[in-house]
């Protein structure tokens, strides 16, 4: 008698999980449909001129830092012994 109410009960929640499964396969066909009808997006290949001048802020000038360590520089300073 346990028995058989336990096989009911297993019996039901298999049904279940297989309710649970069959909505959750609906929804991925959903979804799958729904980005096959999507567009592929554009990507700019250019930065516009707001992302230029952000990076253009990050990275410091190192004009004048070349121009300090050049050769001609540094003999310039040994020959005047500073």
């Amino acid at each position: 008698m346990k028995s058989l109410l336990k096989i009911e009960q297993l019996e039901r929640e298999v049904l279940s999980n297989y309710a649970q499964i069959l909505d959750l396969e609906k929804e991925n066909t959903t979804m799958e449909n729904k980005l096959q009808d999507i567009k592929i997006p554009v990507i700019a290949m250019k930065a516009t001129i707001r992302d230029e001048h952000e990076v253009n802020q990050k990275v410091p000038d190192i004009t004048l830092r070349k121009q300090l360590l050049s050769k001609e520089n540094l003999r310039k300073h040994i020959a005047t012994g500073k």
